[in-house]
């Protein structure tokens, strides 16, 4: 999927003098809002902000004292605010990632609930709570506290350029043994992944995200299966080992 199916509805402006606050504000069209309670969307994505706010206060992006709210004043529109003592765009881009990922449910959703429930297609319809970006979602509105600005350049990829993915069977990071996440930062990674956090917009993913595996073997950290912006990976690993450099061509 181009980047353009999703660039196209966004609109942005940020005061560069202005670091410390970003606002990302989603607007549904009228019929989908009227489909259902906004309440459990909120709910969700607020779950999921949660996980990258408490990455941060690990050092993730090297953010500090982030907050993010998700709020739904109205049943078409959705904002997301980020503050924090120093705000880096890594974070808003990654915001951003997870509010449409929310709001652009994968085509094959709907026929899996369908397998789900052997087959009963009105059952399916009834219970569906899919959100199709194309024709649901009418406009994306990202800035920060300012009423006018100019836009950021870094607000589809990590570091503010497109950057190379990372596909593998299998990653070796040689010495970074040390470096393998606890449980609880292990499933905060995973779920963000699963959210394609770690994703440019549109990009493809040869592994499914949020399935890869990491485990230490002797001094050394693997990931199996996994579909990463190169960037993000770094930034993740940064968090776990900030006094390391990894090596990231021992790959399968």
């Amino acid at each position: 999927m181009p980047l353009s199916r999703y660039s196209n509805k966004i609109s942005q402006s940020f005061d560069l003098e202005t670091p410390n606050k970003a606002i990302i504000a989603l607007t549904l069209s009228e019929s989908r809002a009227s489909k259902d309670s906004r309440e459990a969307g909120v709910e969700d994505l607020q779950g999921t902000m949660n996980a990258l706010v408490a990455l941060t206060d690990r050092g993730f992006l090297g953010a500090r004292s982030v907050s993010i709210d998700v709020t739904s004043p109205s049943a078409n529109r959705t904002i997301v605010t980020i503050t924090a003592e120093n705000l880096p765009p890594d974070l808003v881009v990654i915001a951003l990632r997870l509010t449409i990922d929310a709001h652009d449910t994968p085509p094959n959703a709907f026929n899996e609930l369908l397998n789900a429930l052997d087959g009963d297609r009105e059952m399916a319809l009834e219970a569906f709570a899919g959100i199709d970006f194309d024709s649901d979602v009418i406009h994306v509105d990202v800035r920060n506290n300012a009423d006018a600005g100019s836009p950021m350049d870094a607000l589809y990829y990590l570091g503010g350029q497109s950057g190379d993915m990372l596909e593998a069977a299998r990653i070796t990071l040689a010495g970074f043994a040390d470096a393998m996440p606890d449980v609880e930062t292990e499933h905060r990674i995973l779920s963000l992944a699963q959210c394609r956090a770690f994703l440019p917009l549109g990009a493809e993913a040869g592994n499914e995200p949020g399935e890869e595996e990491y485990f230490a073997s002797g001094q050394d950290l693997i990931i199996d299966t996994i579909s990463i912006e190169v960037a993000a990976l770094t930034a993740i690993l940064a968090m776990q080992a900030p006094d390391k450099t990894p090596d990231l061509s021992q790959r399968d």
